[in-house]
């Protein structure tokens, strides 16, 4: 195949030189792109990784947060940065409250958007204020369905990956799929539980004890 690929360029580059003095690509058999020069030399062209679809993003944004009833109502808006439809996508956002402890977790779902497009969505928080949020976690949206992710092929966190969480200036939000701090817990010893261990030895003494040994 390289033999066949040279030879196919030296008559190109013999042809190319005859009637043209700028640079042209051109795609080889094999599928690779490759620059003819018009210095009569010609190189691979490396893939422009800018374009690759693994770079882009669904771009998630806060619109607006406000307290309504006695609960808190956040705005949130998904725009398809992606170079393919996304044909469902369902995320969860947890609330965090000062103490670090999650006060409610809620999902909402972005169904078919198209690339370049945005579709806005609104989640409530029941009998939490939002100042007495600390933080809103996201995460989830496993089973996404979009280009080369279906529910039935995707891994746990790669929908995840292709959202990028946006900055705001009205809450504090970030994303990640796992929440991978736990409770240290100390390693303590039950003193009921050695009681407990202690008494059958204690019964059978007074046992013996009312009842000698002849």
């Amino acid at each position: 195949m390289k033999t066949t690929i040279t030879s196919l360029l030296g008559s190109l580059l013999l042809a190319y030189s005859s009637f043209c003095l700028a640079d042209m690509e051109l795609i080889a058999p094999d599928g690779k792109r490759i620059l003819l020069k018009d210095d009569m030399s010609w190189e691979y062209v490396e893939k422009d990784k800018s374009n690759d679809s693994s770079s882009r993003y669904a771009y998630l944004s806060v619109v607006r947060v406000e307290d309504t009833a006695g609960s808190c109502r956040i705005g949130l808006r998904l725009r398809n940065g992606l170079a393919v439809k996304i044909g469902s996508l369902v995320l969860s956002f947890s609330a965090y409250t000062e103490e670090d402890i999650v006060y409610e977790s809620v999902k909402r779902g972005f169904p078919n958007i198209k690339p370049t497009k945005h579709l806005y969505k609104e989640i409530t928080f029941r009998g939490l204020k939002c100042k007495k949020i600390k933080t809103l976690r996201v995460h989830g949206g496993d089973h996404c369905s979009s280009g080369d992710l279906t529910k039935y092929s995707t891994k746990d966190g790669e929908c995840l990956e292709r959202v990028y969480v946006e900055a705001s200036d009205k809450i504090s939000i970030y994303k990640r799929y796992r929440d991978e701090v736990e409770p240290e817990i100390e390693e303590t010893t039950d003193e009921n539980e050695v009681e407990q261990d202690a008494l059958p030895e204690e019964r059978v003494q007074d046992v013996e004890h009312l009842n000698p040994t002849p």
